[in-house]
């Protein structure tokens, strides 16, 4: 909830938090109809081919862009989900990163797209899924946004939302979710220093 109170309307989420995010989404989404707007992608669900009818018939507009990488993908994928040791995994993988890339930028710039800090760290960091050119990555509250780089700097427009912890004892989940959440408090508090703002005393 606190994710969805951040974001602007007719978002990306790209993440793979599937414990702390994805997967209750399906069910604020579903079943309250808390933020239909939001474009939720798991990106390691991306890698399985039951996925993409579910994002085809739920986000056409997201999918469509990525067409025929999907269909490529899937044709593939057949073998490998069948048992078989006959597939090209270098093929797999560049096409997979083909899809994840062309999903990104095939929804700008009319919406907005965040991207989760783990995707940042582990993938986009280390070029394995390049950002559409001429756009980068700035920290907001619980996601780093995708804005072109001619924009500079641009301020936080903060949406304080609790976040509800259980109030007996500590758990791996609400550890991993303070984590979460103070590497992008620390991200963003970088960004606000590099643009020339100092902190608050």
């Amino acid at each position: 909830r606190a994710v969805f109170n951040s974001v602007a309307p007719n978002s990306l989420l790209f993440s793979y938090q599937w414990d702390y995010l994805v997967s209750p989404s399906y069910y604020l989404q579903a079943v309250e109809g808390l933020r239909p707007d939001v474009c939720m992608i798991d990106k390691e669900l991306l890698r399985r081919s039951w996925y993409y009818p579910q994002l085809t018939k739920k986000y056409p507009q997201v999918m469509l862009p990525v067409k025929n990488e999907v269909d490529l993908f899937l044709t593939e994928l057949a073998p490998m989900e069948s048992g078989s040791k006959n597939f090209n995994a270098q093929k797999l993988e560049s096409l997979y990163r083909q899809i994840m890339t062309g999903i990104i930028g095939g929804k700008l710039p009319e919406n907005s797209v965040y991207v989760g800090i783990e995707v940042f760290q582990n993938e986009i960091r280390k070029g394995e899924v390049p950002l559409p050119k001429g756009y980068t990555l700035i920290p907001e509250q619980y996601f780093l946004k995708l804005i072109p780089d001619s924009v500079g700097y641009q301020a936080l427009d903060f949406k304080p939302s609790p976040i509800r912890f259980m109030k007996i004892g500590l758990n791996s989940y609400g550890d991993e979710i303070r984590k979460l959440v103070a590497s992008m408090a620390s991200f963003r508090s970088s960004y606000e220093l590099s643009a020339g703002y100092p902190a608050v005393s």
